[in-house]
């Protein structure tokens, strides 16, 4: 919450909106930081827990360098607990929404 926070309070003070990317990590969101980097102000990457290691190290490597050359603000938000997504489901005895989850009879 206290990104949101601080996405806000600027957003209030330059008396605009903030455009911003929901960066994954892979190809697709990629592809539109590069082609559109213009069109935003920040990017909001939300970190599972559960991302491969290639994953972050790409994101550390390449995107959020591209992202301080460009003048493009990273945000990187994660659950509360700091406990990655897959564990804190198994803890808590949830399981992700049907919507979330592939269905096996296609």
């Amino acid at each position: 919450m206290e990104v949101l926070k601080q996405m806000k309070e600027k957003a209030e003070s330059l008396d605009t909106s903030i455009r911003f990317l929901s960066m994954g990590g892979g190809v697709n969101s990629t592809a539109c930081l590069i082609r559109y980097h213009e069109s935003y102000d920040a990017v909001v990457f939300a970190d599972t827990g559960a991302e491969k290691p290639y994953t972050l190290s790409y994101i550390e490597q390449y995107l959020k360098p591209f992202c301080r050359d460009h003048g493009i603000e990273w945000y990187t938000v994660r659950h509360k607990s700091g406990i990655p997504l897959p564990e804190y489901y198994e803890r808590e005895r949830m399981q992700p929404s049907a919507g979330c989850v592939p269905d096996s009879s296609r």
